[in-house]
């Protein structure tokens, strides 16, 4: 998460306009959520409980 940090601050220092804050924006949100969700899945953290995926939740079977 640090290196989120440091990315997200470097990016708002190189930032050319208004146009890109949209992009800041969206990093700033986005990337800790994958972070949480990535550690939870793999079992590097249970810091994101929110994010489990609820039993039988996944793709519809293939039709026959």
């Amino acid at each position: 998460m640090d290196l989120v940090e440091e990315y997200v601050r470097l990016y708002a220092m190189i930032a050319a306009d208004r146009g890109c804050e949209g992009n800041l924006i969206s990093y700033y949100h986005t990337l800790p959520v994958y972070i949480a969700k990535i550690k939870s899945l793999f079992g590097l953290g249970q810091d994101s409980a929110i994010f489990q995926v609820a039993a039988g939740d996944g793709p519809p079977p293939p039709a026959i």
